[in-house]
């Protein structure tokens, strides 16, 4: 695959290009993906197609134990290509 498997949370900070891996739900079973846009110290901007809804949103960072976490339940973790 060429990717890194990190876990939310992870000792690592998500950067953009990363991929996004939500766990599945009642109506999505097989989850869904996608892209961080942009990072800053506090937030995580992402990119996705076929929602429904909006195509970009907006989560919380934060840095706590030497961990950082995306604050949405729903993602399991992201993927980075190997350089």
């Amino acid at each position: 695959r060429n990717l890194i498997q990190y876990k939310n949370p992870s000792h690592t900070m998500p950067k953009a290009g990363d991929i996004i891996v939500f766990d599945g739900h009642l109506f999505n079973k097989f989850g869904h993906i996608a892209i961080i846009s942009n990072v800053t110290d506090t937030e995580v901007e992402i990119i996705q197609q076929n929602t429904g809804t909006t195509t970009r949103e907006i989560y919380k960072l934060s840095f706590k134990n030497d961990l950082w976490k995306i604050n949405n339940n729903s993602i399991l973790g992201m993927l980075r290509k190997l350089n």
